[in-house]
């Protein structure tokens, strides 16, 4: 029990630092970002309830758009610019 919450702790940990220092510099034909923390939802264990999915799925959103400094829109990037809000 211990391991697998150390475990999935690493991992969040790495893949939110990878996502912000790295791919978050990414643009892939210049429209595109890829997002690795996607990958930390993925691989969550199959009897997680939904409650947990999302309560993490949220956090790690949250964390991502803090270090990235992009309040709410870390997916709305459009060549290294930010599209308008409506």
């Amino acid at each position: 029990m211990i391991n697998n919450l150390l475990r999935g702790f690493i991992y969040f940990v790495v893949f939110v630092l990878i996502q912000v220092l790295i791919l978050n510099n990414i643009h892939f034909l210049r429209i595109a970002t890829p997002f690795l923390y996607l990958y930390f939802i993925i691989k969550m264990p199959v009897g997680s309830s939904r409650t947990q999915v999302v309560f993490f799925s949220f956090i790690a959103g949250v964390v991502i758009d803090t270090f990235s400094n992009t309040p709410g829109i870390h997916g709305e990037r459009f060549a290294g610019r930010y599209l308008p809000v409506l």
